[in-house]
Formats: C-alpha cells, sequence, structure tokens
C-alpha cells in the first residue's frame, strides 16, 4: 500500500475513534482493524519505513503519525 494511502488510512481512523461516535461502532470498528492484515503487515512496514526516512519535511509529519497510530491502537 502506498505511504500516503496509509497516512490517510490512519488519519481517518484515529479521526473516528476520537470522534463521539456510538461506542458499539467504534468497537466493531476496533474489531475489524483488529483481524485485518492492516496491523500485521501495512502498518510494522509503514513504521519501519519511517526509521529509513530520508526526507526532513517528511520527518517532521512523524510525531503526528505516531501519535494517531497511538490512538488507533489504545482503541483495540
Amino acid at each position: 500500500m502506498r505511504q500516503d494511502l496509509v497516512e490517510l488510512l490512519i488519519l481517518v481512523l484515529s479521526k473516528a475513534f476520537k470522534s463521539r461516535s456510538d461506542r458499539g461502532t467504534l468497537q466493531h470498528l476496533a474489531s475489524i482493524i483488529k483481524d485485518s492484515g492492516f496491523l500485521r503487515t501495512t502498518l510494522p512496514h509503514y513504521l519501519v519505513g519511517m526509521l529509513a526516512e530520508f526526507n526532513p519535511v517528511r520527518r517532521e509529519q512523524y510525531p503526528r503519525h505516531l501519535e494517531n497510530i497511538l490512538v488507533i491502537l489504545s482503541e483495540e
């Protein structure tokens, strides 16, 4: 999956979990993500790619992306 799409998905998921939406809906979403290949393969590859990034502009954005990832992982 392209890096920009991973970042977009992370952003959307973190916004969903930060919202005051129906708790049942959020739990259902968390269970879908937990059982998906996104957490097993895509997200780890994205995190490893963060370590290898040389572009300073992109590196500046990584704390925000990591914060969004933590929001997603804390909901599981």
